[in-house]
């Protein structure tokens, strides 16, 4: 359970927590309480999804370099480096896109004014950002867990 905490949830909520207590302060002056989808609907997660998948290359290495010494790696073990690398591209292309395209906060429409697009459909770069972290995650526990050396993980 550590080695999930330091490497997963810790990343992916720390921003998180932060952000709430920047929300328990006052505003500066002339400034509004932050909203917590200013932090996550341009894709930022994609950084910490990014982050998660460098992390599993690392281990990726670390572990390859035990099995050539083995003189074997285990069964689909070379399947892992693609695993690891779709995350990887394509949560540092939501990571940029949002930073380039930037996404307004959804608002609730005034009466008798256009509908609102649905939530789904107003942040699709915040839930692709969700998605590519989920998958590194996943990743990279499979990874440290289902691929042990001696020694531990």
């Amino acid at each position: 359970m550590e080695w999930i905490a330091v490497n997963i949830l810790i990343p992916i909520f720390s921003p998180v927590i932060v952000m709430f207590a920047f929300s328990l302060l006052p505003p500066p002056p002339g400034r509004s309480k932050p909203d917590l989808m200013e932090l996550l609907k341009d894709g930022q997660l994609g950084w910490v999804a990014l982050a998660i998948s460098c992390a599993a290359t690392g281990e990726y290495n670390e572990k390859s370099d035990y099995f050539l010494k083995q003189g074997r790696a285990p069964e689909g073990w070379h399947l892992m480096v693609w695993l690891i690398l779709l995350p990887l591209v394509f949560s540092t292309l939501t990571a940029v896109w949002g930073a380039v395209f930037s996404t307004t906060l959804r608002r609730t429409p005034t009466t008798g004014g256009p509908a609102a697009p649905s939530f789904f459909d107003h942040y699709k770069t915040f839930l692709n950002s969700a998605v590519w972290t989920l998958a590194a995650s996943i990743v990279a526990m499979v990874l440290h867990f289902a691929f042990p050396t001696t020694g531990g993980h």
